[in-house]
């Protein structure tokens, strides 16, 4: 028996790969980290920008974990991370994007080398 294929509609898309899935979480924490220094540096880091970037952290903690073996995570985060920015911000060069996507790498780094001990 067939059974007929989903119909695709113009306005539907395809939900979004892995690994542009873990760039947009890089992204969206590289942004967060922008803002919570904006915020520290005017006196006062705000509770749910320090919440979000704690959830975001954890999430690609998650997302690193699940990937292990089956994905080269570092390397997928760093191009897809700048590649949603350049996306968002097109006129940030390649060097900010570098540092911007460094910044919850390694705060993600620091997290994974807490837990091997």
């Amino acid at each position: 028996m067939l059974i007929p294929a989903q119909p695709q509609y113009a306005w539907q898309e395809p939900p979004p790969s892995l690994e542009r899935r873990i760039g947009e979480m890089v992204a969206d924490a590289a942004c967060l980290l922008t803002q919570a220094l904006l915020e520290y540096r005017d006196g006062e880091l705000h509770p749910a920008t320090k919440m979000l970037g704690g959830y975001l952290i954890a999430s690609l903690y998650e997302l690193r974990q699940y990937t292990a073996g089956y994905l080269p995570f570092d390397e997928v985060a760093r191009h897809y991370g700048k590649l949603v920015l350049r996306e968002r911000h097109d006129d940030v060069s390649d060097a900010a994007l570098d540092e911007l996507v460094s910044w919850p790498l390694d705060i993600l780094a620091k997290v994974v080398r807490s837990q091997l001990h």
